[in-house]
């Protein structure tokens, strides 16, 4: 039983100095991610940030999204199937988005003008585009229009 107090004492001693290290800014995303060599790589000002099985994803406060990880099936939109340490454009998104959502393997993003475009693993139809297979760039979502939200937790592989 000491030990067990000994263990969850030392664990929130760490945590707090975190926290104290990081300006009570635990859950803040960086302004910056470390690059490839020495290099530091800017995403800039965002807004959102949502997070996949593998992989992350970002919203700029100029409405372009921005994703990093693994891209098995293309879900960073970048119209690979390369893993990314840094954050890369998705294709055709350098604008005009209002929210984004991740899935396991997938991502989707709400348009200012209320579409949706997904991109990443299709194996079940999540894409929404009425095929199935992986899409590296994302595509639109058939019979949506005029969406003002989007939820914000997607886990359909």
């Amino acid at each position: 039983m000491r030990n067990r107090t000994i263990t969850i004492l030392l664990a929130t001693v760490v945590l707090l100095a975190l926290l104290l290290t990081a300006g009570g800014a635990i859950a803040s995303p960086p302004r910056e991610r470390p690059g490839g060599e020495g290099e530091a790589v800017s995403l800039g000002a965002y807004t959102a940030i949502a997070a996949g099985e593998w992989h992350t994803c970002a919203l700029t406060a100029g409405g372009g999204v921005k994703c990093w990880g693994n891209n098995d099936y293309g879900q960073l939109g970048d119209g690979t199937t390369t893993r990314r340490n840094t954050p890369v454009d998705v294709s055709g998104l350098s604008s005009g988005v209002a929210a984004i959502a991740a899935g396991y393997y997938h991502t989707c993003a709400l348009t200012a003008g209320g579409g949706v475009q997904c991109w990443g693993n299709n194996l079940y139809g999540q894409l929404g585009n009425g095929e199935f297979g992986y899409s590296p760039t994302p595509v639109d979502v058939v019979s949506l229009a005029n969406l003002v939200y989007l939820p914000l937790v997607l886990k359909a592989y």
